[in-house]
């Protein structure tokens, strides 16, 4: 989101409304509407999403280890907080667990084509963690990034039960 929110802003700042629009040389109304379309978009960007860097999707930032092999316990504690797991996980066994998790890291086998779960997946094989480390990756891990997959649902049953009163209706 935050990648999506800088480029708005960088678009709005340029006056970069795509190459076909420049091409026509749009005028000064059309190019108005296009900032308040950009406006809009980071206005409701700002209202649904945290972009603070003390909102709780920043502090979980640290668990993403395709973008960040440099894992620190300070890190891994903020995002425990954040998570208010605090109670249920043993604090000082955390410091020992990122002390294990940084001699794993280097090691991981970090392909493109990995997604962050599998990568976790790869470091919950090794003898080096622990029930800890499973208990906050499958917390965190099972947050959806989207709610498409429930949508989905929703559609594919809404499907299945116009069918079943269709087949209802012609007996």
């Amino acid at each position: 989101m935050s990648g999506l929110r800088t480029k708005l802003q960088q678009r709005k700042k340029d006056a970069f409304f795509g190459a076909k629009v420049d091409l026509r040389a749009p005028s000064n109304r059309l190019r108005s509407d296009f900032t308040a379309f950009y406006n809009v978009a980071e206005e409701y960007l700002e209202k649904w999403f945290d972009f603070s860097q003390t909102g709780y999707l920043c502090k979980l930032q640290c668990l993403n280890i395709k973008e960040n092999n440099d894992i620190c316990n300070r890190q891994l504690k903020e995002a425990v907080c954040a998570l208010q797991l605090e109670e249920d996980l043993d604090l000082n066994e955390l410091y020992n667990e990122t002390c294990a998790l940084q001699n794993v890291l280097p090691h991981l086998n970090t392909r493109a084509t990995l997604s962050v779960g599998e990568l976790w997946a790869q470091v919950l094989k090794t003898r080096q963690a622990s029930p800890q480390y499973a208990k906050r990756l499958s917390f965190v891990l099972s947050i959806p990034v989207s709610n498409a997959y429930s949508e989905r649902v929703f559609s594919i049953m809404k499907g299945a039960w116009t069918d079943v009163r269709i087949s209802a209706q012609s007996t």
